[in-house]
């Protein structure tokens, strides 16, 4: 199932045919021409496009039926409209003109249901006698690490391992709840990668048995799930008839942690028609990375900008010809974490299995330099990057290292 990371297809494309998109495989950054979700697809971005900067999309989250959240429900308050973008779908995802079918209405901080209606209630965390959201655990109590030094030999994260492949994995800031994907059969996922949510006591137990997470998911992949730092907004990746030939980036929104994700709608002005896959979000929850093939490269990571203040730019400081992409920012914004296909910054060296690179500056305003791989998180296998804690002391990441797309958390002493 796994492909190498070259300058081919697409970058992070889902795996295998139309229905069934490869992710960015820890070992390969993207199979085919979609996101590589499952790990073991080879990370090749090369899809080309014909402009190297997204074009501008329209603002707001687009809904099902080609309608506006505030069209269809006037008491919805639409997500802050978005510059840069583009019409989306890419060689990353499953193509198809967009399908009034799959975009929902789904403004910012408002709960959505298939119905109209609000969503379920979560039975964890539950609300209070008063209705109100239970405020959640305070991390546990670690011991600081010395961020000076080098990470410790990544180990497989206990729980979350199946028969299948798992890709990409996001956290709550305590580190408890783990969203991911994977494209396991034992628990009924509807579609190739589906997207499912699993639980822990503290950061030295294992997950508990995982499940879906309820109206995201769809009979296409679905994969990279990010949560912004209030856990009202699940961003992800996804195959589905969207705006072009590839992954678009949807969003799902809820009022409250106690809820459920309502049913997810395009995330204007960041989409292209060619793929986009979404990698983080800042600390700030002002911006997201992401990635999307370019003309006369593979993939390269732009930042775009969710207040809708300033244009979606490309980082440039990280572009090279192969393929790049899972972008993570630490949460001084001083160090940037990210997956190339590169062997090293000199191009005639070509390009090898995705290895996690990082890059830094001396503040946030400052360019990235100081280019260089992660010696200590990467091996012949491919590997990416999806997750940082906020201390920095550990890194989650996805890697075929085991001969199959697992997800690793490495510590630094």
């Amino acid at each position: 199932m796994v492909q190498r990371l070259r300058t081919a297809s697409v970058l992070l494309a889902p795996f295998d045919s139309v229905a069934r998109r490869a992710t960015l495989g820890v070992r390969a950054f993207v199979v085919g021409t979609s996101l590589l979700p499952c790990f073991s697809v080879a990370l090749q971005l090369g899809c080309s496009v014909d402009e190297r900067h997204p074009q501008t999309a329209e603002d707001g989250i687009e809904a099902s039926g080609g309608t506006t959240a505030t069209a269809s429900n006037p008491s919805m308050t639409p997500l802050p409209s978005v510059a840069s973008g583009g019409s989306s779908g890419a060689d990353l995802g499953k193509g198809g003109a967009a399908n009034p079918s799959e975009m929902l209405p789904a403004p910012p901080l408002v709960v959505a249901s298939d119905a109209g209606g609000t969503s379920p209630t979560l039975t964890e965390p539950p609300p209070d006698a008063a209705g109100t959201a239970v405020t959640p655990p305070d991390p546990p109590a670690l011991a600081a690490c010395d961020t000076s030094l080098p990470f410790q030999s990544p180990v497989l994260i206990p729980g979350l391992s199946s028969a299948g492949d798992e890709y990409g994995i996001w956290l709550t800031a305590d580190e408890l709840t783990a969203y991911f994907s994977s494209n396991r059969r034992d628990l009924g996922g509807p579609g190739d990668y589906d997207i499912y949510r699993a639980k822990r006591t503290t950061i030295a137990d294992a997950f508990g048995q995982p499940s879906l997470v309820p109206l995201v998911n769809s009979g296409f992949s679905e994969r990279k799930a990010v949560v912004s730092a209030d856990g009202l907004r699940l961003f992800f990746s996804s195959d589905r008839p969207g705006l072009g030939t590839g992954d678009d980036i949807y969003v799902s929104v809820r009022p409250n942690p106690s809820s459920e994700f309502g049913a997810p709608g395009l995330l204007s002005g960041i989409n292209s028609n060619q793929g986009d896959l979404v990698h983080s979000i800042t600390s700030d929850g002002r911006s997201l990375y992401f990635d999307r093939p370019v003309a006369g490269a593979g993939r390269d990571i732009f930042l775009f900008d969710l207040s809708n203040t300033s244009p979606t730019r490309a980082v440039t400081e990280l572009e090279s010809p192969y393929e790049d992409g899972h972008a993570l920012a630490s949460a001084d914004g001083l160090t940037v974490y990210w997956a190339t296909t590169r062997v090293s910054l000199a191009e005639s060296d070509g390009s090898a299995q995705s290895d996690i690179w990082s890059a830094r500056r001396a503040s946030p305003n400052d360019p990235l330099g100081n280019l260089a791989p992660v010696a200590e998180l990467n091996t012949a296998s491919a590997e990416t990057v999806h997750y940082l804690s906020a201390d920095g002391c550990r890194i989650y990441i996805g890697s075929e290292r085991s001969g199959s797309g697992q997800l690793y958390v490495a510590a630094r002493p």
